[in-house]
């Protein structure tokens, strides 16, 4: 990924290219100028990105959060293309000062309903097995935080969790499965994703999620 940076007020950082885990350090400046004094307004502009994956996307919310850490504002315009699209499945909009985003977000359309979580089950092979039904955004966090505390607990060598069932996912989801991915990867547990299905396998696909995690269809 190349960044040109355009001086001044407001600070305006250009993406180019693919933005992917290999541009953390290329990225750096951003955050620090996220972070640096008060009341300002830093712009990402994406015009000219094609491509953007899970970490990349990270990296977008930990900028935002710096920010509003300095009371400053963080302000991405010009998604377009495959990263318009995954900002629109993300709801990105929502975590995020997004420039022209869509009038009517993804979730606007779907069932209010949270995350449903299943009872951790042990498998024959000496694995687990979870399934997430329902929807997995940040309203749902604390019901998600107390399930991976028990998969800890658990001490399973691999987890395989089913979100065959689970109809829709926002950033701030996708960020809590990638949390679960390294606090049980840490704890010696390799994680299986399986079965993403319409929109929540689209996002996976755009987001590069396979990178990371291995998911598996048994379908």
């Amino acid at each position: 990924m190349e960044i040109h940076v355009d001086t001044g007020e407001p600070q305006v950082f250009r993406l180019a290219g693919r933005f992917t885990y290999q541009d953390n350090d290329g990225f750096t400046p951003v955050i620090e100028a996220a972070k640096s004094g008060s009341g300002r307004t830093v712009v990402i502009d994406l015009e000219r990105l094609d491509f953007v994956d899970s970490f990349g996307i990270g990296l977008f919310l930990l900028a935002s959060e710096a920010a509003k850490g300095q009371h400053n504002t963080l302000v991405v315009r010009n998604a377009r293309g495959a990263v318009g699209r995954i900002f629109q499945l993300a709801n990105l909009d929502v975590a995020l000062s997004v420039e022209a985003a869509p009038r009517h977000s993804v979730s606007e359309s779907l069932p209010r309903v949270g995350v449903r979580v299943s009872p951790l089950r042990r498998e024959a092979d000496g694995g687990c097995a979870v399934a997430l039904s329902g929807r997995l955004t940040f309203a749902d966090h604390e019901t998600y935080e107390a399930a991976l505390k028990e998969w800890v607990c658990a001490g399973c060598k691999l987890l395989r969790i089913d979100v065959s069932e689970l109809d829709f996912m926002d950033s701030a989801g996708l960020s809590l499965l990638l949390l679960a991915r390294e606090e049980l990867e840490r704890n010696g547990c390799a994680v299986e994703l399986l079965s993403p299905r319409g929109k929540v396998a689209q996002l996976f696909n755009l987001a590069a999620i396979a990178s990371v995690v291995k998911i598996r269809d048994d379908a």
